[in-house]
């Protein structure tokens, strides 16, 4: 597993903020040590791969307010959340809130560097599909209205007539609009122009992209999308599933009062 990227610190210890810093430097992390969540908060740029080992409890600024302020970055990092005094209520709440692992100490220094290097590599995979969802996005704001309904129509599984009947135009001008949409999209084949315009996450979506691909023009540039949004456009539902599942799988846990987050493999 490629363990190069940045781990942020963030404990009111010196003395522990310290020796993290120590641990993680020795497998060639770059650590940031910040005593303070507030400081953190001010500085903190999502420029790189990166995960975040926070304490529970500061006096600044509690680890559940600070886990709903970073939910609020377009790309808010992985945060290991560590207590000493770990209850089932409080890691419920870091969870719901996009806690990746809340740990009650003492931790053993090898484990704590395997979960901070899976997290790292997580969190380069969804930078690469964030970069890629922002590609696409570009991609479906060049299609023309039409294109997009002819879009939706795909996505649907119509033939050519099947959209000729339902956009009330001739089979011969789907065609055309089918062969600038595949141009646009720089799609080579349907599976692959399907796997575009669905591989992009729900949450990262701008829904300028998707608007009026169906029939139904549910979604607008000026305003967020909403779950209701979602599930009353079936194109767009598909890729909320989709990620739904890939979230499950990058944050599968073992639930339990002592380890909440940890993954089997990482034990």
């Amino acid at each position: 597993m490629n363990s190069a990227g940045a781990v942020y610190i963030i404990d009111a210890d010196r003395a522990v903020a310290e020796a993290r810093a120590r641990l993680f430097a020795s497998v060639n992390l770059k650590p940031r040590i910040h005593h303070s969540p507030l400081e953190f908060l001010r500085s903190f740029t999502p420029d790189k791969p990166c995960c975040l080992v926070s304490a529970m409890r500061m006096p600044e600024l509690p680890g559940l307010e600070l886990l709903a302020r970073l939910q609020k970055h377009s790309q808010p990092p992985p945060v290991i959340m560590i207590t000493a005094h770990g209850d089932v209520k409080s890691a419920v709440q870091a969870m719901k809130l996009g806690a990746a692992e809340f740990l009650e100490t003492p931790i053993h220094e090898e484990r704590l560097l395997r979960l901070v290097q899976h997290w790292i590599n997580a969190d380069r995979i969804e930078r690469a599909n964030f970069r890629k969802c922002a590609a696409v996005r570009e991609k479906l704001a060049k299609l023309s209205a039409r294109e997009r309904e002819v879009l939706a129509g795909i996505l649907d599984g119509l033939s050519n007539k099947e959209m000729a009947r339902r956009l009330e135009v001739s089979p011969k001008s789907i065609e055309v609009y089918r062969g600038k949409l595949m141009a646009k999209m720089e799609a080579s084949s349907i599976p692959g122009l399907v796997r575009e315009a669905l591989c992009c996450p729900a949450r990262n979506c701008n829904p300028a992209g998707y608007n009026c691909l169906s029939g139904h023009a549910i979604c607008h540039s000026n305003a967020s999308p909403t779950i209701t949004d979602f599930e009353a456009n079936m194109e767009i539902q598909f890729s909320l599933i989709d990620h739904r599942k890939a979230k499950q799988d990058i944050n599968t846990f073992r639930f339990s009062p002592m380890n909440i987050g940890i993954h089997p493999e990482l034990d």
